[in-house]
């Protein structure tokens, strides 16, 4: 398959999704904690929608969008070994 059609969204659409995030959940590289962006739904949805839209539209994901941070953490045991190794990802809000 060389396309894909995804039908564009609406500001109503995208203040839904916003109400349904985790306010207590971190942020990820982008800094921007999900509990700032419920209290701002109403100012959010509509620019989001537009840039939602433009990639549907383009294909392209804008660069500050493909960011996370990811933090390894081990397990109990040998540090030196790969398989106690267990990995957090953060990743941008919007994405």
């Amino acid at each position: 398959m060389d396309s894909m059609l995804l039908s564009p969204v609406c500001e109503p659409e995208v203040k839904i999704e916003l109400k349904h995030l985790d306010p207590s959940k971190s942020c990820g590289d982008d800094n921007i904690m999900p509990r700032m962006v419920k209290q701002l739904v109403s100012e959010l949805s509509e620019p989001l929608s537009h840039i939602i839209n433009l990639t549907f539209t383009t294909g392209k994901i804008p660069a500050n969008l493909k960011t996370s941070i990811i933090i390894p953490v081990y397990k109990t045991g040998d540090k030196l070994r790969i398989q106690k190794l267990h990995t957090y990802i953060f990743v941008t809000l919007f994405l």
